[in-house]
């Protein structure tokens, strides 16, 4: 097996260096610097993030993947002002509400504004919460669903990893039957590198057409 060569990083560099036509392989040998810049595309997914999701410590191998990419522009991450509100009201001063509010990251509001918001909002309940919210968490996962499908954003998740029922992941197909997409951290990345790998074929291709 052909060794990668390593290259020594310095300041604020941003060039990734990834082959993205085998996006099987999670290896990241990512941060490196060229004269030439990053031909990275922009913004190609906007994920928003689960409380549970919220790297604070820095223990979660793929949001922590999926943080660098969005330190180059690839993806944005953003904020849901529900979960803002869960982190808070557990912890007003613990590391997950800091980490969250000084990221910088755009805050996503969930605010209805049109009566076809309110049936999407019933939609959501209806799909993962049949006779209604029970308690206070329910209802900020609720809200969270809605705001991902709101701004057209992936709602990272790990809540219901363990297929208990009222838990996100568990309703992951009638959601998304209803235009809410939801994903595992797991899945998130591989998503991501999915498209990734098939924007860098598609981009080949492309060359080798003009080239004729």
């Amino acid at each position: 097996m052909k060794k990668e060569k390593k290259i020594a990083l310095g300041e604020n560099e941003t060039k990734v260096t990834r082959n993205f036509e085998n996006h099987k392989n999670p290896s990241h040998n990512d941060l490196k610097k060229t004269s030439e810049g990053s031909n990275y595309p922009k913004r190609i997914i906007t994920f928003h993030l689960d409380s549970n999701c919220i790297n604070a410590r820095g223990l979660l191998p793929e949001i922590t993947e999926l943080e660098k990419y969005e330190a180059l522009g690839v993806i944005e991450i953003e904020r849901s002002d529900a979960i803002i509100k869960e982190l808070y009201r557990d912890a007003p001063n613990g590391i997950f509400f800091n980490k969250a509010i000084s990221s910088r990251r755009l805050c996503a509001h969930a605010a209805i504004t049109a009566t076809e918001e309110y049936h999407q909002l019933y939609a959501i309940e209806n799909t993962i919460f049949p006779g209604g919210t029970r308690n206070q968490g329910e209802k900020i996962d609720l809200f969270g669903l809605f705001t991902a499908r709101k701004y057209k954003a992936i709602l990272v998740t790990n809540d219901g990893l363990s297929g208990k029922p009222r838990k996100i992941l568990t309703h992951k197909k009638e959601l998304e039957k209803i235009g809410v997409v939801v994903m595992s951290s797991k899945d998130a990345l591989s998503f991501l590198y999915k498209c990734l790998s098939e924007r860098a074929v598609r981009k080949k291709n492309f060359k080798r057409s003009w080239r004729g």
